[in-house]
């Protein structure tokens, strides 16, 4: 299993549509609205590499994400 926290910088009047896109989707197990440098931090789980890329990539078509950054969960 991988997991992972991205961070995700929202486009102004698309939180609520990136959100209930957010929501929809099988492999994200937390979405959370926070304040600082980005408007939400998700956490995303996969059965390997592949399918984290596949996730990401379809993360980036969702409109109005306009920049994330993810990091990995390293097992301590």
């Amino acid at each position: 299993m991988v997991q992972a926290y991205i961070l995700l910088t929202i486009a102004i009047g698309k939180m609520n549509s990136v959100i209930g896109c957010l929501n929809s989707l099988d492999f994200i197990e937390m979405v959370n609205s926070v304040t600082g440098p980005c408007d939400i931090i998700i956490k995303i789980k996969a059965k390997d590499y592949h399918e984290l890329k596949e996730s990401l990539y379809q993360l980036q078509s969702i409109d109005g994400i306009m920049e994330s950054s993810t990091s990995l969960v390293v097992e301590l």
